[in-house]
């Protein structure tokens, strides 16, 4: 799973951000109503760098390793989700904990994604502002 986000402020702050996780499903799939859902893992790295119109900034990128359900639903869209980021403080976090998209027919699924804040200020070290916007793809 790659995904992209990017936005230039009025203020010439401006902030990128990137994903790059593998995915690794278990077994069959659960059988529901509208849904087939699969379990298992993901790991990789999340990057998010915000720069002002100097060129300072910060950039973070943690490696992310947990559980994830994969639901390909009857609609002919894809759920993801990222239990331990439900309820993870920080909005950065929080728009890691679901992604929804579309199966193309290039044997993937894309769909939106919002890299918000990481919600810190300590140390010199702030990032409290500016959510980007962008887009994630899982290739199969």
């Amino acid at each position: 799973m790659e995904g992209t986000a990017s936005s230039v402020e009025d203020d010439g702050t401006t902030v990128s951000c990137s994903l790059d996780w593998i995915l690794s499903l278990d077994g069959a799939p659960r059988v529901e109503t509208d849904s087939l859902e699969y379990r298992g893992t993901h790991g990789g790295s999340v990057r998010r760098t915000v720069l002002d119109a100097a060129g300072d900034g910060i950039a973070l990128w943690p490696d992310v390793f947990g559980e994830v359900v994969v639901r390909s639903l009857r609609s002919g869209e894809l759920e993801i989700l990222i239990p331990v980021n439900q309820g993870a403080e920080g909005r950065f976090w929080q728009e890691l904990s679901r992604f929804r998209g579309s199966f193309t027919s290039d044997h993937s699924a894309r769909g939106p994604w919002n890299c918000a804040p990481f919600d810190i200020e300590e140390g010199g070290w702030v990032d409290t502002e500016h959510t980007a916007s962008g887009s994630w793809t899982l290739t199969f």
